[in-house]
């Protein structure tokens, strides 16, 4: 049913492109450029196959996931949720849709081992709090997004429809971006990042590149901005977060060794 939605709505006339990718993909591709776009999209795609994985064997390992943060997941889930029912609303890239789609295979896969793991070890009050505080926290910010429609261009939306799957574009960049904000905090907290997987950043991060590159080359002008901008802010924004959670790591890592040096030395003074 998906794919009949993606062909027709997707599937414009297309002078001089690519044929077998307007046939399979519904994708206009007429130039180089847009060619790029497309190939790096398919890149994108393979790539988010691989992000959960660490994670997912980081927690195993540890029996927890008390290193990730339960907001970060969760408006994780619905920033793809979001992300998903937009691009098909508003009929963004196909390579947009397919990734999207992933995006809420994975995140199932990861809350649902989160939840196995907080009611394997009796934590299942914590749980339900922590999901209670998340949901009510995530409502109050797709509250507040909806005053942000007040800024659609007709020139660029055409129709209810598309306007819907815009704000939900806008509603989702918002929990992509907030949704790290929990986990970054968590971090500096407990100045660590232990129990989190930093294979799983550096692939999200390579993703999110992607994917928005691929967006930015698959047309030009400001209203294709415009009418992307929400898909391109929730990539190339995660890519700056996904960096701080990086050089977090990195910076708590090197002080705890210097911090470990220190106490080396001092405990050998003291033995002499």
């Amino acid at each position: 049913m998906v794919w009949k939605f993606l062909t027709v709505a997707s599937l414009q006339p297309c002078p001089g492109g690519v044929a077998w990718i307007a046939e399979y993909f519904g994708q206009c591709v007429q130039n180089d450029v847009q060619l790029a776009s497309f190939w790096i999209g398919l890149i994108s795609l393979l790539l988010w196959f691989f992000p959960p994985i660490p994670q997912l064997y980081e927690n195993y390992k540890r029996g927890q996931c008390g290193g990730v943060s339960v907001y970060f997941l969760l408006c994780w889930f619905l920033g793809d949720s979001l992300n998903l029912a937009g691009a098909l609303l508003s009929r963004q890239l196909p390579t947009q849709i397919f990734v999207g789609i992933y995006y809420i295979f994975q995140d199932s896969v990861i809350l649902c081992q989160y939840c196995y793991y907080k009611v394997k070890n009796q934590w299942h009050n914590h749980l339900v709090r922590d999901l209670g505080q998340t949901t009510l926290r995530c409502v109050m910010v797709t509250a507040t997004a909806q005053s942000l429609l007040a800024l659609k261009s007709a020139s660029v939306l055409h129709g209810g429809l598309d306007e819907l799957g815009y704000s939900m574009g806008i509603v989702s960049a918002i929990f992509y971006l907030g949704g790290r904000i929990p986990q970054l905090y968590m971090n500096c907290k407990r100045v660590s990042t232990e129990g989190i997987s930093m294979p799983m950043f550096y692939m999200m991060f390579a993703a999110n590149f992607c994917y928005g590159l691929s967006v930015l080359l698959g047309g030009v002008g400001r209203d294709y901005l415009l009418r992307h901008l929400p898909w391109l802010t929730g990539s190339l924004g995660c890519c700056l977060l996904d960096s701080v959670i990086v050089w977090q790591h990195f910076h708590y890592r090197t002080n705890r060794a210097e911090s470990e040096s220190a106490n080396i030395l001092d405990h050998g003074d003291v033995v002499h």
